[in-house]
């Protein structure tokens, strides 16, 4: 499942279009520009901190409405499901890398 899809599916709880936007943004620049950068995204313990650090680092508007719940909900949704598919991800690839080499 790509990356666009878990978003629009994750954040169908969201009503405002900004606020899906705010949720969609970071994931995809961090996806596009760094895989560090995205890995910090899916694994930082303060992700409001991260948010932050990317706006002062990229001076860019990254921000994200955590002040509603929904909001918070769909982007934490988001990220569960994106950790999630990349470990299945990463675990087939590993398994099938293993079983090819003999």
């Amino acid at each position: 499942m790509k990356i666009e899809e878990i978003i629009y599916n994750t954040t169908r709880e969201v009503l405002n279009v900004s606020d899906k936007l705010s949720i969609a943004t970071p994931f995809i620049f961090c996806l596009k520009k760094d895989s560090m950068l995205f890995s910090e995204l899916l694994y930082s313990d303060d992700y409001e901190r991260f948010i932050d650090k990317l706006n002062e680092d990229y001076d860019a508007d990254f921000s994200i409405n955590f002040s509603n719940i929904n909001v918070k909900n769909a982007f934490l949704k988001t990220r569960e499901l994106v950790i999630e598919k990349r470990t299945k991800t990463v675990t087939f690839e590993h398994y099938m890398k293993m079983t090819n080499t003999h």
